[in-house]
């Protein structure tokens, strides 16, 4: 649950309410008319309908869906979606399990597959035996730690 401002009286309001309680704006209607109609797909690239929850070309699952209220324009400072207009999301990692795998399994490079690297997890891999991967991760994973959210998404989001 996260709230919003109502666009009617500025009071903040539940994203699940039907309407505010202060000035009852419906809310859900309002929510859903800022929704896109259809997204595109991360993997195979193409447009399918919104509510589904796996792609019904490739089988990836919709993550897009639950991520679609913190970027579809529901914040003030974001874009609005339009209904006709398909939004591409991207998938937001967790910067605490990127900074734990660096940490604990840096040498390895798992820190890597996790942030949609496999190219540099595989030289991870090839070099795991030199422990240098293992000095390198670790050395990644205090960047990852000592960097804000924000950048870490901005650098490493699917």
């Amino acid at each position: 649950m996260s709230l919003i401002k109502c666009p009617d009286c500025s009071q903040g309001v539940s994203t699940n309410a039907e309407s505010c309680p202060n000035c009852g704006f419906p809310i859900a209607k309002h929510l859903s008319s800022l929704l896109p109609n259809t997204v595109i797909c991360l993997e195979c690239k193409k447009e399918f309908p919104f509510n589904d929850h796996v792609c019904p070309y490739c089988g990836l699952f919709n993550s897009q869906k639950y991520q679609t209220l913190k970027t579809s324009g529901i914040h003030e400072s974001e874009p609005q979606a339009s209904p006709d207009r398909p939004m591409v999301l991207t998938s937001q990692k967790n910067r605490s399990t990127a900074v734990l795998l660096a940490m604990v399994l840096g040498g390895l490079g798992m820190h890597k597959f996790y942030l949609n690297k496999p190219g540099m997890g595989v030289f991870y891999l090839l070099f795991c035996w030199t422990f240098i991967p293992a000095i390198v991760g670790f050395i990644e994973g205090l960047i990852y730690l000592t960097m804000d959210d924000a950048t870490f998404q901005k650098r490493h989001a699917a």
